[in-house]
C-alpha cells in the first residue's frame, strides 16, 4: 500500500514532556496515515460496497491544515503541528485522524448524507477520528495519548454557533472523538454516538440531520448562552 506523504522534516518546538514518540512529527504522520488507511480499507471498504478505497495523499507543504476534496490531500500545516506538538503527541495524532476523517467521507458520501451542516461534518470526522486511531494497528496509544487527544479536541472548539463555519464546541468535539474511540475499541455505541457519529449496524447509516442532532446542537447553543448571560448578570 503506497500513500504519498510529503512531508518537510521538522524539529520539535524545544524540550517537551509531554512528546514521547521516539521520532519527528513526521513519521508520527505517516505511522497514523498509513494506519488509519488500513482502517479505512477493513472497516469501511466492503461495509459500503466499494471497489477500492481511494487514495489519499498527506503533506505539511501549506499554511493552513485542511482536507482538500478535489484533490484528496491532507495538509497539516508546520504551525499547527508546532502547536500541537506542545500539547503531545496524541494531540498531532488527532487532528491527522480528524483530517483522514474528511477523507473517508469524501469517499464514501453515504456517510454524510444529504445536505449536512458544516458542524454535522466536522462531529462526524471527530467520531470518525476516534474510531480509525482505535483501529490503527500501527498506532498504540497509551490513556496519556488518549488525554492529549481529548484535549486537544476540546481545546480547538469554538463557541460561535452560528458562524456556517463553526466546528462544535470543545464539549462536543471531545465527546465526538471519545464516542468514536469506544467503538473503535470496544464496539459500543454509547449515547453519543447516534448525535456525533451516524453510523448504524451493516452498512447503513442514521441521516446527519435528523432531530437528535439538532437538538444537541441547540442543547450546547443553549448552554453556552446561559453561561453568557450568568456572566454578564454579575
Amino acid at each position: 500500500m503506497l500513500i504519498p506523504v510529503l512531508l518537510t522534516q521538522l524539529a520539535l518546538p524545544g524540550p517537551n514532556p509531554g512528546w514521547d514518540w521516539p521520532g519527528p512529527p513526521s513519521s508520527l504522520i505517516r505511522v497514523v496515515t498509513e494506519g488509519s488507511f488500513q482502517a479505512m480499507i477493513n472497516d469501511f471498504k466492503h461495509a459500503y460496497g466499494l471497489q477500492r478505497m481511494p487514495g489519499v495523499t498527506v503533506t505539511n507543504r501549506c499554511e493552513r491544515t485542511s482536507y482538500n476534496r478535489s484533490t484528496s490531500t491532507v495538509c497539516i500545516s508546520p504551525a499547527m503541528i508546532n502547536g500541537l506538538a506542545r500539547l503531545g503527541d496524541g494531540a498531532l495524532v488527532f487532528v491527522v485522524a480528524h483530517e483522514l476523517g474528511h477523507h473517508l467521507q469524501n469517499a464514501i458520501p453515504q456517510l454524510v448524507g444529504p445536505m449536512p451542516s458544516r458542524t454535522q461534518r466536522e462531529l462526524q470526522a471527530d467520531c470518525l477520528a476516534g474510531i480509525l486511531l482505535s483501529r490503527n494497528d500501527k498506532l498504540h496509544m497509551s490513556d496519556q495519548d488518549v488525554q492529549e487527544a481529548l484535549t486537544a479536541a476540546q481545546r480547538l472548539g469554538d463557541s460561535t454557533y452560528d458562524h456556517f463555519n463553526h466546528h462544535g464546541s470543545g464539549e462536543m468535539r471531545m465527546l465526538a472523538v471519545r464516542s468514536g474511540m469506544r467503538y473503535g475499541r470496544q464496539g459500543v455505541r454509547d449515547n453519543y454516538f447516534p448525535l456525533f457519529c451516524g453510523l448504524e449496524g451493516g452498512g447503513t447509516k442514521k441521516r446527519l440531520g435528523d432531530t437528535s442532532f439538532k437538538a444537541a446542537e441547540n442543547m450546547g447553543r443553549l448552554r453556552f448562552e446561559l453561561r453568557t448571560n450568568r456572566l454578564k448578570a454579575h
